[in-house]
């Protein structure tokens, strides 16, 4: 059945719309971000504003009782879509708008921003931050099954330097309704990489994971590949963009509910069933980076040599040195935690990685972002 839509002509008629929410639980439509926020803002006053509970000067747009408010979210959504969203989750809100019953717990430290060009995605992904299955929250649902944008995790790739499982919060729920998409599993995925090594340009990988993994994410070099996988995790082949004679590589295992683990390993090419042995020793890409505290360093040494692994800081002034000595032939991996010499925590900003041998000197530049 058919119903006219009413916007509010500023919004109709705007070049673009950008959607500004905060992080925030609602109990009527269970999440509040990008979308059904904007809707209230949209809808001119003169016609949906009404009386809540006859509260004098406590004026709606919308009736928030009423029970398929998915489709009237829906409606006006698709009316008039939002071009981009800028999710404000620096302080959340666990209890809404409202506050619950004790409005001086209302506010969860987040620190996170989350932004993107499809707002169903970034509530889907908000959703998972705060706790909450987004394939039980109807609105989603609806806009996900209605070509609006995309809720399903499997398919949205999220980037950035902190992984979802890393800023999960469990806001709290004792409405019914919020109750009924709460996630209280948040523990990660097991992940094991039984086998990885390049072949041509072809990298191939064999992975143990629980069988709650639903989505495979690689990195490689610190880059993460395009290609996602959701199946045949014990036989994996993905070609590499540019293929060399080492590479670092991380694996991240996700379950339904976005919960992530990792896995790392240092795979070198293999030529006619040996390994490709590179001439000159290679420091790879730090990884992750940016990084907020740990980073992992990698290196590859053709033969024995005597190495020295140092990180400068944006000064060129050395604060912590990781290795010296003599290093056997092969790939090396060293973990930096951002400390230096002394235990100490560095600030967050620039610093380098500088690797030292008889081959010569490298450099790599490194972030850390706290």
């Amino acid at each position: 059945k058919s119903r006219p839509i009413y916007l509010a002509k500023l919004y109709a008629q705007a070049d673009a719309v950008i959607s500004i929410p905060v992080l925030k639980k609602h109990e009527s439509a269970a999440l509040t971000v990008s979308i059904k926020n904007i809707g209230i803002g949209m809808t001119p006053p003169s016609i949906y504003r009404k009386d809540l509970y006859n509260i004098p000067n406590l004026r709606f747009e919308i009736d928030h009782s009423y029970p398929d408010m998915h489709k009237w979210i829906h409606d006006f959504f698709m009316s008039r879509p939002i071009d981009f969203v800028i999710v404000d989750g620096l302080q959340g809100l666990q209890h809404g708008p409202g506050g619950g019953s004790n409005p001086s717990q209302n506010r969860m430290n987040m620190r996170l921003i989350l932004a993107g060009n499809d707002p169903v995605a970034v509530d889907a992904i908000s959703a998972h931050i705060i706790g909450m299955d987004p394939s039980k929250i109807n609105y989603l649902v609806y806009l996900h099954n209605h070509g609006a944008g995309c809720a399903d995790h499997k398919l949205i790739r999220v980037h950035g330097n902190v992984r979802v499982s890393d800023v999960k919060k469990k806001y709290q729920h004792s409405d019914a309704r919020t109750i009924a998409v709460q996630i209280s599993d948040f523990t990660p995925p097991a992940l094991r990489i039984t086998a990885a090594e390049v072949q041509e340009q072809t990298l191939a990988l064999s992975l143990t994971t629980a069988t709650e993994t639903e989505l495979i994410e690689i990195a490689v070099d610190g880059q993460l590949l395009p290609q996602a996988v959701v199946a045949g995790f014990d036989d994996i082949r993905i070609p590499l963009p540019q293929p060399a004679a080492v590479h670092q590589l991380e694996v991240i295992a996700y379950d339904a509910f976005r919960n992530s683990t990792s896995a790392t390993a240092t795979v070198t090419q293999v030529v006619d069933g040996r390994d490709n042995i590179a001439t000159t020793f290679q420091l790879l890409p730090n990884y992750p980076n940016p990084f907020n505290p740990t980073t992992t360093i990698s290196f590859y040494l053709p033969t024995e040599d005597r190495v020295t692994l140092t990180v400068y800081n944006s000064l060129g002034a050395p604060v912590r040195t990781l290795l010296s000595g003599a290093i056997s032939a092969g790939s090396h991996a060293l973990q930096w935690s951002g400390r230096d010499d002394t235990g100490n925590p560095l600030p967050s900003g620039v610093y380098y990685a500088e690797i030292v041998s008889s081959g010569g000197r490298m450099r790599n530049k490194m972030v850390m972002v706290k």
